[in-house]
């Protein structure tokens, strides 16, 4: 979906959480907009959420990833790419981390 934002998760709803005010809602509107260190955001979030049952999700998600595993065939290159980065973090990780990108 590079370039085609409008094509970029069509029903989600996108919470934009950014320390500079100028970057919010530079190529996305967000349906929230919060302006902080996401460190100290994120931490007073979660005191505010209420953890739900997420195992129907979390089943169909490891279903997804089971379907549809990540295969890279490569020679002879010894820079990692992307993907392969963030298998060995999920790796080093047991799946027990949240692991987000940016685009530049």
């Amino acid at each position: 979906v590079t370039g085609r934002l409008k094509d970029f998760a069509p029903h989600a709803k996108i919470v934009h959480l950014d320390i500079d005010p100028a970057e919010m809602g530079k190529n996305v509107k967000p349906a929230a907009a919060l302006l902080g260190d996401v460190r100290t955001s994120l931490q007073m979030l979660n005191k505010e959420i209420e953890a739900g049952d997420r195992r129907e999700w979390r089943d169909s998600i490891r279903a997804i990833q089971e379907q549809h595993p990540s295969l890279v065939v490569r020679e002879g290159t010894a820079k990692p790419l992307p993907q392969e980065v963030i298998r060995a973090l999920y790796e080093a990780t047991k799946g027990d981390a949240y692991i987000v990108t940016g685009v530049g």
